[in-house]
């Protein structure tokens, strides 16, 4: 069973299973779909996002800093504030940087970071962040070692949808914002990327095939899945986990 809710506009499933399989503060009713405690009282949540969109792919856990860090004063920050909900950015380059290689040690600081939070009295929705699919194309999301099972990609609009959208100035292709590469990440440079928003980057050819590839090649959904399993196992038991954003805003595929 699983159950569609709400935070900030963002939609994620919340696996009952999951909850229901260890001894959770909070768990979802099934009758109500709403999250009760163990007296039965109904919970909302009200939260932010905490999403580090580069690496190491986690905020920072020195000193405050007010742009990036998550640390023991943030939290304190957060409970006074009145926000008892983080949606935590677990990273994919972060969980597997290399293919079939996990980092444990990522994973560690990231079951740890719910944890403190828990304890703090603030629960986590673990997110699966995108914007821009990839680093390839002024976001994050998936890992470099994924571009290229991806293809082929489009570079061009072709077919009568697309060329109405160039009417309405949509379907420019990426290469077309002549972004200088970062000859340090192989990436375009971040400085030029944030010129544009991510939807600009996300209406190019490149990108909807990009996301037609990711939904229709088994390959890359096989992968996608390990990924999850990998991450599920590592929050599994958290008591401050109240929810699993498989993915944030997906775009449709190839239109």
């Amino acid at each position: 069973m699983a159950v569609r809710l709400c935070l900030h506009g963002i939609y994620f499933l919340t696996l009952l299973e999951l909850l229901t399989a260890t001894k959770h503060d909070i768990r979802v009713d099934p009758q109500s779909g709403n999250f009760v405690d163990r007296e039965g009282r109904t919970h909302i949540f009200h939260g932010v996002n905490a999403v580090f969109k580069k690496h190491p792919w986690h905020p920072s856990l020195g000193s405050f800093d007010a742009r990036s860090s998550l640390n023991a004063e943030d939290m304190a920050n957060l409970k006074l504030w009145g926000f008892n909900a983080i949606r935590l950015g677990v990273m994919w380059p972060g969980v597997e940087p290399t293919e079939g290689k996990y980092n444990t040690t990522y994973l560690k600081v990231m079951r740890k970071l719910v944890d403190d939070l828990h304890s703090n009295g603030i629960y986590t929705i673990v997110d699966f962040h995108q914007d821009s699919f990839s680093e390839a194309w002024c976001g994050e999301g998936v890992p470099k070692w994924l571009l290229g099972l991806l293809g082929p990609l489009r570079q061009s609009c072709n077919n009568i949808v697309a060329k109405i959208g160039k009417l309405i100035g949509q379907c420019k292709s990426f290469d077309d914002f002549h972004i200088p590469i970062d000859n340090q990440t192989g990436f375009p440079r971040e400085a030029e990327c944030l010129h544009h928003t991510f939807d600009v980057y996300s209406r190019t050819p490149q990108l909807v095939s990009a996301w037609g590839s990711f939904y229709g090649n088994n390959t890359i959904q096989k992968k996608f899945q390990d990924y999850w399993h990998r991450v599920a196992a590592e929050f599994a038991g958290a008591p401050g986990v109240i929810g699993y954003d498989l993915i944030n805003e997906p775009l449709n595929g190839d239109y």
